[in-house]
């Protein structure tokens, strides 16, 4: 504005953008320093130097903290990988080639289709508005550095936490498994889901019916072959 103005505080934080020092790394073998400063790396982020990894502002990037963040887990799998000997490999995942359940009998693990609201069943689930939290008065606001949101104790987080739909992908609620008259339908254990014996599956398509949030698909008998 070409105004100044001098204020007085007990603490002052220098947020400006800056520049890596990457001098140090120079000297170290099969390390290359581009002439920006930032340091080449390979895809799975790590330097010439075998077992170097770099990320964040240090490689040719965006320099944001969601970009920083993101390289910190990209270069964890990596890291993990490279001290184990092997090579990190993203998990594929593969569509639902006509089975019923989130998981198929070969234990493959399956992207579910987008369910959406009319496929959720709202019956099953009791109604529970949402919370709200609590926030700080305006004049507080004005004169105070503090969080305007107070947030969500950890009960109250947990609460809001299950009033998740869920939409399209499978929660464990037992209720298939529960409804299956043929009892087709094999419990795998916590996080594991279920499996389907086709052998007594009849196609009633009761487990169908009940999701409550469209976690199963069912094709027709012809399709599914």
């Amino acid at each position: 504005t070409g105004e100044l103005e001098e204020i007085e505080a007990d603490d002052l934080i220098l947020a400006l953008g800056q520049d890596t020092d990457t001098g140090f790394l120079k000297g170290v073998g099969g390390v290359e320093v581009k002439e920006d400063g930032t340091v080449v790396v390979s895809p799975q982020m790590m330097t010439g130097a075998p077992g170097v990894f770099a990320g964040g502002d240090m490689v040719p990037s965006e320099r944001t903290v969601t970009i920083a963040v993101g390289h910190g887990k990209k270069a964890a799998r990596n890291i993990d990988a490279w001290l184990r000997g092997e090579t990190y490999v993203k998990p594929r995942h593969t569509q639902p080639n006509g089975g019923m359940a989130a998981r198929s009998n070969t234990g493959e693990t399956t992207v579910p289709r987008i369910a959406d609201f009319e496929k959720l069943h709202l019956w099953f689930y009791t109604e529970a508005m949402k919370r709200p939290q609590g926030h700080l008065e305006m004049l507080q606001r004005r004169t105070t550095f503090d969080e305007v949101l107070k947030g969500l104790s950890p009960s109250e987080a947990s609460y809001e936490a299950k009033r998740c739909l869920s939409c399209g992908n499978c929660f464990e609620c037992d209720g298939c498994y529960g409804a299956c008259p043929e009892d087709a339908i094999v419990k795998l254990g916590p996080g594991l889901r279920y499996q389907y014996n086709y052998d007594l599956c009849t196609g009633c398509a009761i487990c169908f019916e009940q999701c409550p949030c469209h976690a199963i698909e069912l094709l027709p008998e012809e399709d599914f072959r």
